[in-house]
């Protein structure tokens, strides 16, 4: 609502493309501006300022709820050394990290980011015998990482012997 003396003309000023004067652009006394806002397509609020009769109205419009995903959402490398990708889709604007605890997983910095991006790694030989498994947390969502062993190998030497019919050792 704009309140001024009669017969005195007033304006609209907006320089904001998210924000439409539908009506009320100007008038002569007393009248009304009605705005539209559009949807935010970020996670980031945002403000728009719109000089009124010579008066600042400050429009503020929240952010979309943040959203996360990542693919892929598992990966099973060799028992060699390896490298990887995860893929994070996010909403604009929506900052997102890594966690990290497995020693043998590297990241590859920059391992955060903000909207969609995506985290490199790479795995360590698996000296082992058995399979092991790392968990790492992007944007939240959990990415599993396994690895077979190098498994195990027998070997007899000699294979085989020939005993006379004596005790023997």
């Amino acid at each position: 609502g704009v309140t001024a003396t009669a017969g005195c003309g007033w304006s609209v000023s907006n320089a904001n493309s998210w924000i439409t004067i539908t009506s009320g652009a100007s008038g002569t006394g007393n009248g009304s501006v009605i705005y539209s806002a559009a949807a935010n397509p970020s996670g980031l609020g945002r403000t728009g300022l719109v000089m009124i009769a010579d008066q600042l109205f400050t429009l503020s419009q929240l952010g979309l709820s943040c959203s996360y995903s990542i693919l892929p959402a598992s990966q099973t490398h060799g028992t060699g050394s390896g490298t990887g990708l995860v893929t994070v889709t996010a909403t604009p604007g929506c900052s997102w990290m890594t966690v990290n605890t497995n020693s043998w997983i590297t990241l590859v910095p920059p391992a955060n980011g903000t909207g969609n991006g995506s985290v490199a790694y790479s795995v360590a030989i698996n000296a082992g015998s058995g399979v092991r498994t790392g968990v790492v947390v992007i944007a939240g969502r959990t990415f599993t990482v396994s690895q077979p062993g190098r498994g195990c190998s027998f070997k007899l030497s000699p294979t085989n012997r020939v005993h006379g019919y004596a005790a023997t050792t």
